[in-house]
């Protein structure tokens, strides 16, 4: 085989996208590439938690325009509803509620997931979470039930706090079922979402309980932080969940994978080297091969001239011995430049009738990346383990986290009932 396989660009015009999502036999399993996962959970967490404390907000500020009484801004779906127009109003919140979270997650699930039902199976749910909390509010609070409960919960501290969130992580299976509705059609095994998002909420209660725990021994946190408490949690939630959609393999029939089956590419059949050590060895070398030739050959004055704004991404096939045994352009850049690269020189030419055959040599899969400007980038294909990815993740936002929660709760007492107040009013 030559350097790369020839492929008429205008037959596959999403190809860029194909390729990253199904090119290496690993990777092509996943819902979320495994060289994508870091960025994804990272996005997803950041975009859940800004998306909850917003979504809180303002449920609980549109709730307040229409009905009174006034209810204490902002209020969370975990808080105990106060009746404010009753069923009518926990319509209202939950439904505000609900658009602005599934919005903010489909901003970034949207390049897997590419439908706006996940918007909707997120209002749905929360909608249900609403009006059966506000009908079981309404039927206990003038009852001794309530009492009873306060009661046994103080048996428990500090770790009621916990038990609640626990046992109120029940109707968020409501959620689970939802999105299932929708991740069906683009995962496989997708009955497990419908425990993820209780799971998240359990995970987060013990998680940040521990954490405030350890702060407040340490005496880095002197006052409340509901702020920075509100985010921590969404992100945490988010951190959980966009795991869990790492975890996820693609359903066979998903309408992206096609086209790129189709192709008769060593690229898709060959075995694959999953040894991460021995990926990284390669990686390198892969790097140092391509480097030398690319700034000996090409200069980015040449690039520029010719007009190549975007980048050139090739899919590279490495064989153990670090031998370049083919590539694939993955853009329509890519294909246009390609003989302007030194990836066709680079490629290592059968000698003999009886070496092995590419399809059957096993090969780790890098994704190169060359600019314009003449940078050079080298990207595993395969990724890190998810484990790995997922403690690094959790890592990052626990540390933003901390340092917010640290912040607020010591700024001045007076500057945050301020705040409360201009919320309030």
């Amino acid at each position: 085989m030559g350097g790369h396989d020839n492929l008429d660009m205008q037959t596959y015009p999403n190809l860029s996208r194909t390729y990253s999502l199904l090119a290496s036999p690993r990777a092509r399993r996943f819902l979320i590439p495994p060289y994508e996962r870091f960025k994804f959970i990272l996005l997803f967490a950041l975009l859940t938690a800004f998306g909850w404390l917003l979504a809180a907000y303002l449920g609980t500020e549109v709730r307040n325009l229409i009905f009174t009484p006034q209810l204490p801004s902002p209020l969370t779906p975990f808080d105990i509803t106060i009746p404010g127009g009753a069923l009518g109003g926990a319509f209202i919140q939950f439904t505000v509620f609900g658009t602005v979270l599934g919005t903010a997650q489909w901003l970034i699930l949207r390049q897997y997931v590419p439908t706006w039902k996940w918007i909707g199976a997120t209002i749905v749910s929360w909608i249900a979470i609403g009006l059966v909390g506000e009908i079981l509010f309404l039927s206990f609070k003038d009852t001794s039930a309530i009492g009873a409960i306060s009661n046994f919960l103080s048996y428990f501290q500090p770790w009621s706090f916990m038990l609640l969130q626990a046992v109120g992580t029940i109707p968020l299976i409501a959620v689970g079922v939802a999105q299932w509705f929708v991740l069906r059609q683009y995962v496989r095994a997708a009955n497990w979402w419908i425990l993820i998002p209780p799971i998240s909420v359990i995970f987060w209660s013990f998680y940040a309980f521990a954490i405030g725990q350890l702060l407040s021994w340490l005496g880095a946190i002197s006052g409340p932080s509901p702020y920075s408490h509100d985010i921590f949690r969404g992100a945490i939630l988010g951190s959980v969940q966009a795991i869990a959609l790492c975890a996820f393999r693609q359903q066979n029939s998903n309408p992206k994978a096609s086209n790129i089956n189709e192709l008769d590419s060593p690229l898709n059949s060959a075995p694959e080297i999953t040894n991460w050590q021995q990926v990284r060895f390669l990686s390198r070398k892969l790097y140092q091969q391509i480097n030398s030739a690319w700034k000996g050959e090409i200069k980015p004055a040449d690039n520029l001239e010719l007009k190549a704004t975007q980048n050139l991404i090739y899919l590279v096939g490495v064989a153990e011995n670090g031998a370049i045994l083919t590539y694939q352009p993955v853009n329509q850049a890519a294909s246009d430049y390609q003989h302007l690269t030194p990836l066709p020189d680079l490629v290592y030419r059968p000698r003999s009738q009886s070496e092995e055959p590419i399809d059957r040599t096993p090969l780790a899969r890098f994704q190169v990346i060359m600019t314009p400007a003449g940078s050079l980038e080298i990207r595993d294909w395969g990724g890190k383990p998810l484990l790995a990815v997922a403690l690094g993740a959790i890592a990052i936002v626990t540390v933003a986290g901390v340092a917010m929660t640290c912040i607020e709760s010591n700024l001045p007492q007076s500057w945050l009932s301020t705040q409360s107040d201009r919320n309030q009013t």
